[in-house]
C-alpha cells in the first residue's frame, strides 16, 4: 500500500491528504464536543478509574508477590481444629452449611477457658504476621510497590487548592425522633450474630460465612428479616397518620421535588454545551433609568429614585414612545431567542422533568376531560331545552299524536271507561299530548 501511494499522481495524492486534514480536523470538532458532553464526561473519568485500577493491579502482581498473608481470628482456627471432630460426632450433618451452623454454637458455648487457648493462638498468629510485614516492608520490591503506586494514586503531586464543591443540593428535613428505623436484612442479622458470639468481625469474613450457609442456612435470618419488615411497614403506616409523619413527608416531598428539578436543570441546562437562556430585556421605564441615573447627582438614594421618577412622569408622550419602541424592539427579540432556546434538546429534556415532578401533563389532562364533561352538560341541556320549547319530534315508526284541540274530546269519549290510573290507551296519549303542550 505504501508502495502504490508513492507511485499515484501528485494531484490524487494532494486530493487525498486534502481530505485527511479535512476529516482529521472534524475529528477535533467532534472529539471536543464530545468530551464536553455528559457522555463524554463520564467516559474520561471511567477510562481514568479502569487504568488506575489496571495499574495498580500489576504494580500487586510484579512487586507484592512475597506479601505474608494475615493470620486467621480465633474463630476460624476454631472452625478448621474441630470441623473433623463435629463431623465425627453428627454424622447426621451433610453439606457445608448445616455443618458451619453447628460449628458456630459449639463455639458460643464454649466458656471463657475453653475459648481462651484460640484467642492466645490467635494472638500468635497476629504477631507473627506482624513481624513478617515489617521484614517484607524493608524489602525493595515493596518500596518500588510504595512509590509506584503513590504516583499512579496521586499522592506526589504538589497540593492544590480545594475545589469548591459543584452540585446542586437542597437541605432535606430531619427525622423526626419518634420516626421508625428501617430494619436490616437477612445478612446484616447474621453478622451481628456472628459478631456477638465472638466471631469475626471483617465484612469480607462474615459474607465467606454467609455464602457457606448456603439456602438452607440463610432462611433462619431471611424470615426473621420478613418479619421485621412486616412491623416496621405496619409502623410506618400508623407514623404516617400522624401529625409529625404527615409534616415530614410533606417537607420530604418538597426537597425531593426540588432536588429533582435542580439536578435536572444542572444536567440538561447548566453544562458548558448547554443552551443558555436568553436574558430577560429591560422595560421601557428601566431603559429610561439606565440612562439618566448617572445626570442624578443626590447622595441618598430615596432622593435620586424619587428625581427619576418625577423626571419619567414629566416626558411628553413622545418622549415616552423613544423609550417604548426601544423595549418593544427588545421583547421581539427576546421572544424569538426564547423560541429558538425552548426548541432545544437540552430544553426540552429538562421541560419533560419539570413536568413529571409537577404533574404538569396530568393537570392539564384532568382539565381538559372535565371541559369536555361541561361542554357534553351544556349541550345536554341545550337538547332538553329545545325539546321543552318545540315539542318532541315524531318517531318515523309510529304516527304523529294527535292535535291538541281534539285531546278535550278524546278524554271525554274515554272518562268512563277509563279507570284512576290512566291505563287506557286514549287516556294515555291525551295526556302524552297535554305534556308536549
Amino acid at each position: 500500500m505504501q508502495k502504490r501511494f508513492t507511485s499515484l499522481p501528485e494531484d490524487e495524492k494532494k486530493k487525498l491528504m486534502q481530505e485527511n486534514e479535512e476529516r482529521s480536523a472534524q475529528y477535533s470538532i467532534d472529539l471536543a464536543a464530545f468530551e464536553k458532553s455528559v457522555e463524554g464526561r463520564r467516559f474520561r473519568a471511567q477510562s481514568a478509574v479502569h487504568a488506575k485500577r489496571t495499574r495498580l493491579r500489576d504494580l500487586k502482581d510484579k512487586f507484592m508477590k512475597e506479601e505474608p498473608k494475615r493470620g486467621q481470628t480465633a474463630y476460624f482456627l476454631f472452625i478448621a481444629g474441630n470441623r473433623a471432630k463435629v463431623a465425627q460426632e453428627n454424622p447426621d450433618l451433610k453439606g457445608l452449611g448445616p455443618m458451619m451452623i453447628k460449628l458456630g454454637q459449639v463455639w458460643k458455648g464454649l466458656s471463657d477457658e475453653e475459648r481462651q487457648p484460640w484467642l492466645d493462638k490467635e494472638k500468635e498468629e497476629s504477631a507473627a504476621y506482624e513481624e513478617r510485614l515489617k521484614a517484607f516492608q524493608e524489602t525493595d520490591d515493596y518500596k518500588k510497590y510504595l512509590r509506584l503506586s503513590k504516583h499512579v494514586m496521586g499522592f506526589n503531586r504538589p497540593k492544590s487548592k480545594p475545589k469548591a464543591k459543584k452540585g446542586f443540593t437542597v437541605a432535606m428535613p430531619d427525622k423526626p425522633s419518634g420516626m421508625p428505623e428501617a430494619p436490616k436484612n437477612g445478612f446484616l442479622l447474621f453478622g451481628d450474630t456472628t459478631r456477638e458470639s465472638g466471631g469475626p468481625k471483617g465484612i469480607k469474613e462474615v459474607n465467606k460465612l454467609w455464602v457457606d450457609l448456603g439456602a438452607e442456612g440463610q432462611k433462619k435470618y431471611t424470615e426473621q428479616a420478613e418479619e421485621l419488615k412486616t412491623k416496621y411497614d405496619a409502623e410506618m403506616n400508623q407514623f404516617m397518620r400522624t401529625a409529625e409523619g404527615k409534616k415530614y413527608f410533606r417537607l420530604k416531598a418538597i426537597a425531593d421535588r426540588k432536588m429533582r428539578l435542580g439536578k435536572a436543570k444542572e444536567r440538561f441546562l447548566g453544562g458548558a454545551s448547554a443552551p443558555k437562556e436568553p436574558k430577560r430585556p429591560l422595560s421601557a421605564y428601566f431603559i429610561f433609568l439606565g440612562e439618566k441615573s448617572s445626570s442624578v447627582t443626590s447622595a441618598n438614594r430615596a432622593d435620586r429614585a424619587k428625581e427619576l421618577t418625577a423626571q419619567w412622569s414629566g416626558l411628553s408622550p413622545e418622549a415616552k414612545q423613544v423609550y417604548e419602541s426601544k423595549a418593544k424592539e427588545n421583547k421581539e427579540k427576546y421572544d424569538e431567542e426564547m423560541k429558538a432556546y425552548r426548541s432545544t434538546s437540552g430544553f426540552k429534556a429538562y421541560e419533560r422533568t419539570l413536568d413529571q415532578v409537577s404533574g404538569k401533563s396530568a393537570k392539564l389532562l384532568a382539565q381538559k376531560k372535565a371541559k369536555q364533561a361541561v361542554m357534553e352538560k351544556a349541550k345536554a341541556a341545550k337538547m332538553v331545552a329545545k325539546v321543552a320549547r318545540t315539542g318532541p319530534s315524531p318517531s318515523p315508526s309510529k304516527p304523529a299524536a294527535a292535535p291538541a284541540a281534539a285531546a278535550p274530546a278524546a278524554a271525554k269519549a274515554g272518562g268512563d271507561d277509563s279507570d284512576e290510573m290512566g291505563s287506557d290507551s286514549s287516556s294515555s296519549s291525551s295526556s302524552s299530548s297535554s305534556d308536549s303542550d
